[in-house]
């Protein structure tokens, strides 16, 4: 998902529960999409993503 797709997404998640909820997520670090920076297991993921579930990831957020 792009960036702004991620971020509507969470506005309509907050829009739609109710007050107090908590949504929990995890995210890469801006460096998993730098090869020379990224961690072996980051770039197995990003591969497998790619391979696997046929989806390339171009933000880790």
């Amino acid at each position: 998902m792009t960036s702004e797709a991620v971020f509507a997404t969470l506005r309509s998640i907050a829009e739609i529960t109710p007050s107090g909820s908590t949504v929990i997520f995890d995210y890469l670090d801006n460096d998993a999409f730098v090869p020379e920076k990224a961690a072996k297991r980051v770039k197995i993921m990003i591969r497998d993503a790619r391979q696997i579930a046929g989806e390339p990831m171009i933000t880790g957020f």
